[in-house]
C-alpha cells in the first residue's frame, strides 16, 4: 500500500482545547531565595494533583504547553469540557518542592495565539502589574 496516508478526524469530531494563561507567583521570604522553580518540577506537582483529585482520565487531558522559568509565566493546553476543573486544580497549587507558590490565571483562550496575547498584556509596568484591553 505504497502512498497511503491516513485521513485525520473532521472538524465537527475533534475535541476542542483551551489554552490557559498563568502567571506563578513564588514566595519571597523563602530560605531558597536563590533557588528557581523549573518547568519540571511544577509540571510533576501539577500531574501529581490532578491525579489526587480527579484520577488519570483528567491527568491525560492536561499538558504544559509553554513556561518560561525567569518570568513564571506559562501556558497549560486542556479540554473544553475539563477547562473548569483545571482552572480549579491551579488554584489549590500551594506549595512546590517546598517552595510557597500561587497561581494568578491570567485568561483562556482557544489559540494559542491569543493566548500568547494574554501573556504579553499583563506585563509589569513599573513594578505593577496591568491589564490592557484589546
Amino acid at each position: 500500500m505504497k502512498g497511503f496516508k491516513m485521513k485525520g478526524l473532521p472538524p465537527a469530531l475533534r475535541r476542542r482545547k483551551r489554552y490557559i494563561a498563568f502567571k506563578l507567583i513564588v514566595e519571597k521570604n523563602n530560605k531558597r531565595n536563590n533557588e528557581k522553580l523549573t518547568a519540571k518540577q511544577f509540571f510533576q506537582e501539577v500531574c501529581q494533583k490532578a491525579l489526587t483529585l480527579y484520577g488519570e482520565w483528567y491527568f491525560s487531558q492536561i499538558k504544559l504547553e509553554l513556561f518560561d522559568e525567569k518570568s513564571g509565566e506559562g501556558i497549560l493546553k486542556c479540554t473544553r469540557e475539563k477547562l473548569d476543573a483545571v482552572i480549579a486544580l491551579l488554584t489549590l497549587l500551594t506549595e512546590v518542592e517546598g517552595l510557597s507558590i500561587a497561581v494568578k490565571t491570567l485568561g483562556v483562550s482557544g489559540t494559542l495565539r491569543g493566548c500568547r496575547r494574554f501573556l504579553k498584556s499583563f506585563k509589569s509596568f513599573n513594578g505593577k502589574e496591568i491589564n490592557t484591553e484589546r
